[in-house]
């Protein structure tokens, strides 16, 4: 009887363990009031989180002797990994290049690490590049001239490559790609920031 009475316990247990949690239920799509929320929130910000001196401070800026901007042509290999934090510039195929002043140094740091996504409270979906063609980028050289971090960025798209997971940076807000720009245009790197039609 006490045989009877354990398995009649026990089947129901068996049969409601082995049956399948039912998958939650997929999230609604975002309201007006997300969508408001989500463009505040891609709006940059400008923190004024770090000054100069702590963003000087910050990899790959503290290793780098000198600062180089450098604009080339889509498609084209500029930069090739030959040791540990050693990389090899083909400068043939390089267009343009411009050497950072102290000053423009600050400016960059300013951009990369202060500006950011307009604080929201609150989860936030997240862009996706669709695509990604490459045209300028930020060189790190140490006192010896060699190139030992980069940065890479594709302003059509607005995307990037870093070449080290160590390097800081701040999430790119809406404006950002729009900021640097103009930084790559003030400092006399024309190709890869203007309209395809008139980088020629």
């Amino acid at each position: 009887m006490k045989t009877l009475t354990f398995l009649l316990i026990l089947i129901p247990c068996i049969v409601f363990g082995q049956q399948k949690k039912k998958p939650p239920p997929p999230p609604a799509p975002p309201n007006q009031a997300d969508e408001g929320i989500a463009e505040k929130h891609n709006q940059c910000f400008n923190s004024g989180q770090y000054n100069a001196k702590q963003r000087r401070a910050f990899f790959p800026f503290n290793a780098a002797t000198t600062v180089k901007l450098i604009s080339f042509t889509y498609g084209d290999v500029v930069y090739t990994p030959i040791a540990v934090n050693n990389f090899l510039i083909d400068y043939n195929k390089v267009r343009e290049t411009k050497i950072l002043s102290g000053d423009g140094i600050d400016s960059l740091t300013d951009l990369l690490f202060n500006v950011g996504f307009t604080p929201i409270k609150g989860k936030l979906p997240l862009g996706v590049t669709m695509c990604y063609e490459p045209r300028n980028a930020i060189l790190f050289m140490d006192v010896d001239g060699k190139v030992t971090q980069y940065i890479e960025l594709c302003f059509t798209c607005h995307g990037y490559y870093l070449s080290s997971k160590k390097i800081k940076y701040k999430v790119y807000c809406e404006q950002k790609y729009d900021l640097l720009k103009s930084f790559f245009l003030m400092q006399g790197i024309k190709y890869g920031t203007i309209l395809p039609e008139t980088e020629e």
